[in-house]
């Protein structure tokens, strides 16, 4: 192929180390998804793996149309102690429904996009678009070097994000352990 590129793949085992570093005694967690889209899919198989690993209870709820989010959102808020919507399109363009609820439910939304933690979620790791605008930029100079593409070799993101709304942490009843800011010494803290 003539392609080579970067991708923006979501860094799962950091975003739940998150997730379980600002919830430490979470005990079950509902991962909602639309499984019509693949990437969804792929990202709640590797978030279900990554909660199963520490003992986390995961259950999937399955969302194929805007009429159904309001009644399996508030199904998921019964059964689990937060809700993960991480990389599904279909949710993210309909999320505010979803924090919502959890606001009423005063259980936490954890995210796998940073544009979904300034929109109300709580807290996500997500690939540093400008980081990767970067490295897409510099291939980009190799090939107007006359190198061919085929021998540029493709990248996964080099810098992430770790941010966290702590507006709507409070909104969700989470509060935020101390030991949370020691764990980085760089967040980006949004409270509004």
């Amino acid at each position: 192929t003539l392609a080579t590129g970067v991708s923006d793949r979501y860094p799962v085992p950091e975003q739940v180390e998150v997730f379980m570093s600002l919830m430490p005694r979470m005990k079950s967690a509902a991962i909602l998804l639309n499984p019509a889209e693949a990437n969804s899919r792929t990202l709640a198989d590797q978030t279900d793996h990554e909660l199963r690993s520490r003992n986390v209870r995961v259950t999937r709820y399955e969302i194929f149309k805007l009429s159904e989010i309001a009644s399996r959102v508030k199904q998921a808020l019964a059964d689990a102690d937060c809700v993960i919507v991480n990389g599904d399109n279909f949710l993210v363009q309909n999320l505010t429904e979803v924090i919502n609820s959890c606001i009423l439910a005063r259980k936490p939304l954890f995210v796998g996009d940073p544009d979904s933690v300034k929109k109300g979620a709580v807290a996500t790791v997500g690939p540093s678009y400008y980081a990767l605008g970067r490295q897409a930029g510099h291939k980009a100079a190799e090939i107007l070097r006359g190198k061919d593409p085929r021998s540029i070799p493709s990248e996964y993101p080099s810098e992430f994000e770790y941010v966290l709304n702590t507006k709507a942490a409070s909104a969700m009843g989470l509060a935020i352990p101390a030991e949370f800011w020691q764990r980085r010494t760089v967040w980006s803290s949004i409270d509004s």
